[in-house]
């Protein structure tokens, strides 16, 4: 009699893999783009007349979405704030693919990740015209940018008839509409304009994440819109600037015609109509109003006696208004709304331990913007491995921003992988976990079992970090050898607990 299969239990039952009811092939949801258009029609091109437009007017007309749009691009602020969390954040995507049920690293579905990311940026039938593939890089990058422009961001993964995946469909979010007919069962429908009918985007394929929402709100603001009253009061500060300047700060010339001399010179005809005789002076004083306007720096001032000449405010132009407290004040605005430092504005006048501070806030800043887009990155990874046939889920993670070169974060680098190999030598991690951490990859075909070996010897001989402080030495020279070689890292070789004594050799 043959033996009875064991029965699954529940956890593993609730942790298989259910693949849509209904197929999934192209795609449904409009991309930002997306123009309601005649088939054959040229796509409407940008007035690119951004930097005619007042953003007063607009703030009374137009919606705070519709006014960001704008700003992006027009004020400097808002986009030197964009350019440098969309630079900070730009680190390398960490992916981790395990299986459901045991946890375990799935290397076939690794490869899968690895086919699927080439033929979501990449054409390789080439008989096809042009295609606008996006890469993983620029489908991160979209989605941070949307992040900081609506608050949220939004994908659906296209699939072909065979549930291969074609493309990362963007989704602008502000055309999401929300239904919850149950409490906390959220149903997205998109309105595309121009466009009648909704669209249902009630299917497995649609993914949507949030950065840092009101949870009284199922609708995204972006984190930039406390900045769009900021800069219209800084607007018209600098148009009234302006204006006083141009009235009191500048020299200005100030002309005084004697009417007594002009009267005399008068004709006699004139001189007997007192209408006439007015019509007359007016009109020599606009004659002499138009000369001084139109007379150039480099050119000889001449005039006759009938006109005294001086220059108003010509002591102190410059000091008749201190416009620095003010402007001062609504930058101090401005960066606190666009949470940005003001080391990264270019505004940082407290000195290198305050610019550092700011970098390392910013660089946390960064990193928190990375986190919704690897919750879609990771969502949209696993939907399209799973619709391939594997069971598992991937986790997708972002480097930490570092601001430092390279070369600089040697010696941690160095430190960090002596204490993972010791780790791997003790059989605390496993291969995968360490060529992860290491390299960002699965160990290569025929690379040797480590884990667990004892290939690094005894357990004793550890890193010294008797001298590591990141307070006194936050460059981590206390980590490197003696002897000039600052790429090499202080181990039991020299200097460790199992060692010969700082500085010796065996």
């Amino acid at each position: 009699m043959a033996a009875k299969a064991p029965s699954k239990n529940f956890l593993q039952r609730a942790l298989e893999l259910v693949k849509p009811a209904r197929k999934v092939g192209e795609g449904i949801a409009l991309t930002p783009t997306w123009w309601m258009v005649p088939p054959g029609a040229w796509r409407p091109l940008p007035s690119y007349r951004d930097h005619l437009i007042d953003i007063t007017a607009q703030r009374t007309a137009y919606t705070s979405p519709s006014i960001m749009e704008v700003m992006f691009t027009h004020d400097p602020d808002v986009s030197a704030a964009l350019n440098a969390f969309l630079t900070v954040a730009d680190t390398e995507p960490v992916i981790s693919i395990k299986n459901i049920v045991d946890g375990t690293y799935n290397a076939d579905a690794y490869r899968a990740y690895e086919q699927v990311r080439a033929n979501l940026g990449h054409q390789f039938d080439l008989r096809d015209g042009y295609e606008r593939r996006t890469s993983f890089r620029v489908t991160a990058e979209t989605l941070r940018y949307m992040l900081l422009l609506r608050g949220a961001c939004a994908l659906e993964v296209v699939t072909d008839t065979h549930l291969v995946p074609t493309e990362f469909r963007q989704v602008d979010p502000i055309s999401v509409r929300w239904l919850e007919n149950i409490p906390g069962y959220y149903k997205p429908i998109q309105f595309a304009y121009g466009l009648g009918l909704p669209i249902d985007l009630d299917i497995p394929t649609f993914f949507f994440a949030y950065h840092r929402t009101t949870p009284l709100n199922v609708y995204s603001y972006s984190p930039f819109v406390a900045a769009i009253n900021t800069i219209v009061s800084r607007q018209q500060a600098i148009n009234d600037l302006f204006r006083i300047m141009q009235v009191t700060g500048m020299p200005r010339i100030e002309a005084e015609v004697m009417e007594s001399v002009l009267s005399n010179a008068a004709p006699a005809n004139i001189r007997a109509d007192p209408d006439a005789l007015r019509m007359w002076l007016n009109a020599r004083i606009g004659e002499i109003q138009q000369s001084f306007i139109n007379i150039a720096p480099d050119q000889a001032l001449v005039h006759s006696d009938s006109v005294k000449l001086r220059i108003l405010n010509e002591k102190a132009p410059g000091l008749t208004l201190n416009i620095e407290p003010v402007i001062n004040a609504l930058n101090a605005q401005n960066q606190a709304a666009l949470k940005t430092m003001g080391t990264i504005l270019g505004r940082g006048e407290s000195g290198v331990n305050t610019a550092s501070v700011e970098a390392r806030l910013f660089a946390l800043n960064a990193d928190a913007l990375n986190k919704p887009v690897a919750e879609v990155l990771g969502r949209s990874l696993t939907c399209t491995l799973q619709l391939l046939g594997f069971p598992v889920v991937v986790e997708v993670s972002f480097r930490p921003a570092e601001m430092r070169p390279a070369t600089e974060l040697e010696p941690q680098l160095m430190v960090r992988q002596a204490r993972i190999l010791q780790a791997l030598s003790l059989g605390i991690i496993t291969d995968d976990e360490a060529h992860l951490t290491l390299f960002n990859r699965l160990p290569p075909a025929g690379a040797p079992k480590l884990s667990g070996t004892n290939f690094q010897g005894q357990t004793d001989q550890m890193v010294d970090t008797t001298d590591i402080s990141p307070n006194s030495d936050p460059l981590g020279r206390s980590m490197t050898r003696d002897g000039g070689n600052n790429n090499a890292v202080k181990d039991n070789a020299v200097g460790g607990p199992g060692g010969h004594g700082k500085g010796s050799k065996q």
